[in-house]
Parts: structure tokens; sequence; C-alpha cells
């Protein structure tokens, strides 16, 4: 194999062994405007993130290892980042849940279907 190549497969490789650091706010002037349902949808993204970014971390540091084990530190701390911000989110959000008295289902999404929310913008706790 032609030494660049193989250079320039194993840089993009590298690549894609990084966890994505997702960022969010802990509170939104619009958190008491919102209803029971609009809660709860927004507790089930960040449950789902959650699971997204803990499934990232487990795969992305296996390919870290074997292509570049420094990179390991860096997954963990984005996605430590990222937990850390979803479950403060997720007080704030749980707090105006239970002080509104909310009985609505908190929908459950897979990672696939967060994925592709997250793709699609559709996820509104990632937007700003």
């Amino acid at each position: 194999m032609n030494p660049k190549i193989f250079i320039i497969v194993m840089f993009l490789l590298t690549l894609t062994a990084c966890v994505q650091s997702r960022t969010m706010v802990q509170h939104r002037a619009t958190d008491n405007a919102m209803n029971c349902t609009e809660t709860a949808q927004r507790i089930g993204e960040l449950d789902a993130i959650k699971k997204l970014t803990l499934k990232e971390k487990n795969s992305k540091n296996v390919i870290a290892g074997v292509l570049f084990f420094p990179a390991i530190s860096g997954n963990q701390t984005n996605a430590q980042d990222t937990i850390n911000a979803v479950n403060k989110r997720k007080q704030v959000l749980g707090d105006l849940y239970q002080a509104n008295e909310c009985v609505t289902d908190i929908p459950v999404y897979s990672i696939e279907q967060i994925k592709r929310r997250i793709d699609n913008n559709q996820v509104l706790e990632l937007q700003q």
C-alpha cells in the first residue's frame, strides 16, 4: 500500500474515533412557558442523548485504543462533559415536570432514532 494513502486512511479513521461533545444550556428563558408535553419530549431527548453518548464513548474508545491511544482521554472528557450537561438540564426539566404535576408519558427514543433526529436538527435540546 502506498504510504501516503495509508497515512490519509489512518488520519480519517482517527477522526472517526472521537466522541462528539454536545453542549446545552442548563436553563432557558422559555422553560416556564413549556407545557407538560413539551417538557416530557425534552426529557426523552435528554435520556436518548445520554444513551447515545455512552454508546459512542464505548465504541469509539475501542477504535481510539487501536489507532491513537491518547484519544481515549479526550473521548472520556467529551463524553463526561456531555453527560454532566444532560444531567444538569434533566434536573431542571424534571423539577419543572414535577412542579407542573405532569403525568404525560416521557417518550423513549432508540439510539438510531435520536441519531436521525440530531442529523435532521430536530432535537430541541441541542438547538440554541
